[in-house]
């Protein structure tokens, strides 16, 4: 806990902040909570016979809600499970806390002391080691997310590249803590931004089961066993469903109508956010045979996806360079639409390096802005090769086939061709263009509840988020009013259970005479 004459003066007086100055952002937010607090029932005093226990992380978060939401959540969990709080003020590089920030969030954590354990990570004495090779990715991957961008991270990383050690210091620490403590699982916020991926890096080593949160604004993201922005445990929900129907062909004829609905709108660009330009037809006057779409790279969702491919500027060279041996091969790359939102753009030019290649004709970039419609040019191609991104699923839907080579929620649901080997990703891309790789129905039917599942059930609209927004309602609403609500019963199923929130929620929409909304996913 700090110490100096300011903090002295609020332990002894209360919190207060100077006549003629607009409270910053955070403040008025720690207060909002604190007030919450007061309308807390008691929690259990001692731990319980046969109780889990439960650490919660709770992290300095670019000055949102996200420590308060974790706060939260460890109060609903405290009928269920013997909790601790880990408090992680850590310093490191794209980890940055603003000292009012950890100032405020020690001020909650003394009043949750009444209620939890709370233990500070930093006062830990760091054992064993990590991988530093593990460090280097979530260093390179995190100055992707601040430079929004590759072509401009590198040389962020090398700039900093002294706090490797502190990373590696402060990662002793935390393996130190989880080897102490033991606890069956751990929620913890993000899972690669900042220090969070490194708590689940330790975890998994341990065996130690995670889950963690993400969000937009009024959605929310939950995912066990793995970063909740790469639906980390779409594999598991896609298998109990697909168990589940197996003898309800009405049910997943249900399923399937909502995808198609869903691709529908998007194709039509009347989603929420308008990405698309309106189709012009079934085909294109012009065809390619291959499109590969990219991510929108800073977004957790692409970060720390690779497997074959080092970079997505690596995966370019590798693909263009054996285009440029197969004379009669034409190839489109797509930029992700949502960059040609000002705040989504990039950092990312790529068509200096496309041009370096000297394909001509055989190749096209068509850029965010571009008058394109996506599923125009998926109409029109033979193979398709994503990286993480759901067009790979909308491709199989549409009988294309989708060939993997960076590690996505999908790649295990029985409808995209999963290379091991770059030899073997070229190989199958040289049997697809040959025909060799038709989709069959039931590849097609597993891509349509994939489909389903990560439209309809994996994003779960809800008020309760770490968004700044959305906390000042939700932290308005009386816990038990707020815990009552069917999302956040069904979060709480999915936290009790370990069950995939995605499941609960079909199950909820099995019950409901309408499907769940779709996700605001870009």
């Amino acid at each position: 806990m700090p110490t100096n004459p300011l903090t002295e003066f609020r332990q002894k007086f209360g919190r207060w902040w100077p006549l003629g100055r607009r409270r910053p952002r955070f403040e008025q937010m720690t207060d909002q909570f604190l007030t919450r607090l007061k309308r807390w029932p008691r929690m259990p005093s001692s731990p319980g016979s046969g109780r889990p226990k439960v650490g919660v992380l709770v992290l300095p978060w670019m000055e949102t809600a996200v420590p308060f939401f974790s706060m939260e959540c460890a109060l609903n969990l405290a009928a269920d499970a013997d909790v601790t709080l880990i408090w992680d003020s850590c310093n490191i590089r794209f980890n940055t806390a603003r000292g009012h920030e950890t100032e405020s969030l020690s001020w909650c954590l003394a009043r949750m002391k009444k209620w939890f354990p709370v233990i500070d990570a930093e006062q830990m004495e760091g054992v064993g080691s990590i991988d530093k090779s593990f460090l280097e990715v979530v260093q390179y991957e995190n100055a992707v997310a601040r430079a929004l961008g590759e072509q401009k991270a590198t040389a962020l990383s090398e700039k900093h590249s002294a706090s490797l050690d502190e990373m590696a210091k402060h990662a002793g620490r935390i393996r130190a803590l989880l080897q102490a403590q033991r606890f069956d699982w751990i929620l913890l916020p993000g899972g690669v931004w900042g220090v969070s991926g490194i708590y689940g890096r330790i975890a998994a080593e341990l065996g130690m089961s995670i889950t963690s949160y993400d969000c937009g604004v009024g959605i929310l993201f939950v995912s066990h066993d793995g970063a909740a922005a790469h639906y980390a445990d779409m594999p598991a929900a896609f298998r109990e469903v697909v168990r589940d129907t197996q003898d309800d062909p009405a049910l997943r004829e249900r399923m399937r109508t909502a995808a198609h609905e869903v691709l529908e709108v998007r194709r039509q660009g009347t989603d929420i956010y308008r990405l698309q330009p309106k189709s012009t037809a079934a085909t294109m006057a012009e065809s390619w045979d291959i499109l590969l779409p990219l991510n929108y790279r800073s977004d957790t969702a692409a970060m720390c996806r690779q497997r074959l491919f080092a970079s997505v500027k690596d995966w370019l060279e590798q693909v263009l360079a054996w285009v440029k041996t197969q004379p009669s091969v034409t190839l489109v790359i797509r930029q992700h639409p949502c960059e040609k939102i000002e705040e989504f753009r990039g950092s990312d030019h790529w068509d200096e390096l496309i041009k370096s290649y000297e394909l001509g004709d055989r190749c096209r970039f068509i850029a965010a802005e571009d008058e394109v419609n996506t599923y125009d040019l998926l109409a029109g191609v033979r193979v398709v090769l994503p990286c993480t991104s759901r067009v790979g699923i909308e491709a199989a839907i549409l009988n294309k086939p989708v060939i993997l080579g960076w590690e996505s929620y999908y790649q295990d649901c029985g409808f995209a061709w999963n290379a091991r080997t770059v030899e073997e990703y070229f190989a199958l891309v040289s049997q697809a263009l040959r025909g060799e790789l038709p989709p069959s129905a039931d590849a097609r039917e597993s891509a349509e509840i994939t489909y389903y599942l990560a439209e309809k059930c994996f994003g779960m609209d809800t008020v309760f988020t770490p968004a700044p927004t959305d906390f000042k309602k939700w932290a308005e609403i009386p816990p038990e009013a707020l815990w009552a609500m069917p999302e956040t019963a069904a979060l709480r199923e999915a936290f009790v259970t370990r069950r995939p929130l995605a499941v609960l929620r079909n199950r909820q929409w099995t019950l409901a005479s309408t499907p769940p909304a779709a996700s605001a996913d870009v």
